[in-house]
């Protein structure tokens, strides 16, 4: 369990913070999990194809009469409605994919960084960060993250990643509960116009030396 005052790595049953006294089980811990190269769900899927089909035939079914006619009707224009419904739900689904999809891969290109820490893929946490004002690597990701090692214990981390590159900075958090204190890093690092990932590095060294082992 981390403290989210300041940063330290308590036994998950510690009712206080052996760093700094706070109380634990008044805090909420939030770290972004896993994120996988995850599909539209069935139920996705069969409604997108409603949407299309049926403004499909509404428009396709009633253009012609509508054109001799010359009468362009309220049933035409909700045709013409749900085809644009359609049509943003699709966009905003394939957007969403695409942006899973990236940082599932961005963990791919630090896979094998992490197996040399001894940081087993399969339990990290981690939240990744696009904004290239935070990175030290134009078109980098960076990834702020806690692990498991071979031996039970939590390792933080801080990776810059790019697509066919791998790791190009990384960093060890310690302590690691550090690395869940990823939001105020990044706002520090763009206050004060500062690399997200050293910012990081300065708050270990300072929890360290405020909080000596």
């Amino acid at each position: 369990m981390f403290c989210n005052q300041c940063g330290q790595t308590n036994n998950d049953n510690a009712k206080f913070c052996s760093g700094c006294g706070n109380n634990l089980e008044n805090q909420n811990i939030q770290i972004k999990p896993l994120q996988s190269n995850k599909k539209l769900s069935s139920f996705r899927r069969i409604w997108l194809t409603f949407l299309f089909v049926v403004s499909l035939i509404m428009l396709l079914g009633l253009l012609p009469y509508q054109i001799i006619s010359g009468d362009f009707e309220l049933i035409y224009i909700s045709g013409i409605l749900l085809w644009g419904a359609a049509c943003h739900y699709s966009y905003t689904q394939i957007f969403s994919k695409k942006s899973i999809t990236e940082a599932f891969n961005a963990l791919d290109e630090a896979e094998l960084w992490l197996n040399k820490q001894d940081v087993k893929t399969s339990s990290v946490y981690f939240n990744a960060y696009d904004d290239p004002y935070l990175l030290k690597n134009m078109g980098a990701t960076l990834l702020v993250g806690v692990g498991e090692n071979s031996k039970a214990e939590h390792v933080g981390f801080a990776v810059e990643v790019k697509q066919g590159c791998g790791v190009l900075s990384s960093l060890i958090i310690e302590p690691s509960g550090i690395a869940s204190q990823d939001k105020k890093a990044a706002h520090i690092a763009r206050m004060d116009g500062k690399y997200m990932i050293d910012v990081l590095n300065q708050m270990a060294i300072q929890h360290r030396i405020k909080y000596p082992q």
